[in-house]
């Protein structure tokens, strides 16, 4: 069990990935901002961040890398340059749409589950 951060702006997003990850077993929490989101790691400890590319107001996931937690970067509208600019900035990349067994398994590379 994980405790996760899940970054979208998107409510129905975060609403979906809360319900199938907490079904894993994992502790979930949403933020659908960058504000959200930066005051909830000042709070709590998390495993692992799951976050979308593109938040509103030009905001970029990827400046939730600077606190070392794991971050997984999910986007279904970033270009190939896109992503190679802001490479070292994420661990991981998924794709939307993802199907749960993917985004459950992008999860466990962060996670000691042996």
């Amino acid at each position: 069990m994980a405790n996760l951060l899940i970054v979208d702006d998107e409510r129905s997003i975060t609403e979906l990935l809360s319900i199938m990850l907490t079904r894993y077993g994992h502790r979930v929490l949403v933020a659908n901002s960058l504000d959200e989101a930066h005051g909830a790691i000042s709070i709590f400890k998390f495993d692992v961040i799951v976050t979308d590319f593109h938040l509103s107001n030009l905001e970029r996931g990827t400046e939730l890398y600077s606190y070392g937690i794991p971050l997984i970067l999910m986007s279904g509208g970033i270009s190939e340059e896109e992503l190679a600019r802001y490479s070292g900035k994420f661990d991981l990349f998924v794709p939307k749409p993802f199907t749960p067994i993917e985004i459950k398994y992008a999860i466990e590379v962060f996670l000691d589950i042996s």
